[in-house]
């Protein structure tokens, strides 16, 4: 059984319609895990967030703040893109497309800055 099927199939008994993107939506959660656990090495080696409101978000909580903050972005870009779904299909699915490349390129510079640092 596919992912889709099974996404789809717990939406149903839960009276939810289906769900627009879900292969999307799981790219979408593996890049933000891969930008917590990169962000994390490199805060480990002595580096340093780029982003000032997370950057706030890890001094005042720690890693547990920072993996809150990340994954209530993600849900929010999921509803939104779910949103946008429902009244055009392809802004929608642009939209999913766009934040995983998005969301992957904080940890492909990290996999760099690393590989830099330590070759």
């Amino acid at each position: 059984m596919s992912e889709t099927n099974v996404i789809n199939q717990l939406a149903k008994k839960m009276g939810q319609p289906d769900v627009a993107y879900p292969n999307y939506y799981v790219w979408l959660v593996l890049v933000s895990s891969l930008d917590i656990m990169m962000t994390w090495i490199i805060l480990f080696v002595g580096g340093s967030e780029a982003n000032p409101i997370a950057e706030s978000v890890i001094n005042m909580w720690g890693l547990g703040g920072m993996i809150a903050f990340k994954f209530a972005l993600v849900i929010f870009f999921i509803v939104m893109c779910e949103w946008i779904s429902r009244k055009k299909k392809e802004t929608g699915r642009l939209l999913a497309s766009c934040g995983i490349m998005i969301s992957a390129f904080p940890s492909i510079l990290a996999a760099g800055y690393l590989i830099i640092h330590f070759f």
